[in-house]
């Protein structure tokens, strides 16, 4: 189900789209449940729903949102490392938040050519996923530094001798 939401983008025949769109999936739903095949996941969604259990909707919502927009970052955030030339010479981790993906880069002593350029690339990410309230949150120390990558960090390069 995919749409333009730009409001000035929208036609009656993209919102008639949507709304076919929306009770084909209500109604496959429907068919699941009745015949015992639904996943559990959507058995809680619609049990959640049919109850007005607003915390664990919320709750639910704020998951697929997290995954969501942290799989938009990475994508957008690997494609903007590669092209500043980041990946091939910076070790660098990532973490995890509700709000935000967590980056840990480890640069030669003195690059501040390289240092730059990450903080470049962490305020354009900023800039494309703000109004979602969502981004990413660099950390820069020099290898001299020696400070460990914090555990819940999984490193996507090797170490850059």
């Amino acid at each position: 189900m995919q749409h333009s939401t730009h409001p000035s983008a929208i036609t009656n025949e993209t919102i008639v789209s949507f709304i076919g769109d929306v009770m084909g999936t209500i109604g496959a739903d429907k068919t699941m449940i009745e015949l015992g095949v639904a996943t559990e996941e959507t058995k809680v969604f619609w049990n959640n729903l049919a109850t007005s259990d607003i915390d664990q909707l919320t709750s639910a919502n704020k998951k697929l949102t997290t995954a969501y927009f942290t799989k938009k970052v990475m994508y957008h955030l690997l494609v903007e490392l590669n092209n500043a030339g980041l990946l091939q010479t910076v070790q660098i981790s990532f973490g995890l938040s509700t709000d935000a993906v967590l980056a840990w880069a480890i640069i030669k002593d003195g690059d501040s050519d390289t240092e730059d350029k990450i903080y470049i690339v962490e305020a354009s990410i900023n800039a494309k996923f703000h109004e979602f309230h969502f981004g990413v949150s660099f950390i820069v120390v020099e290898e001299s530094d020696n400070i460990p990558i914090p555990g819940n960090y999984k490193s996507i390069s090797k170490e850059h001798a």
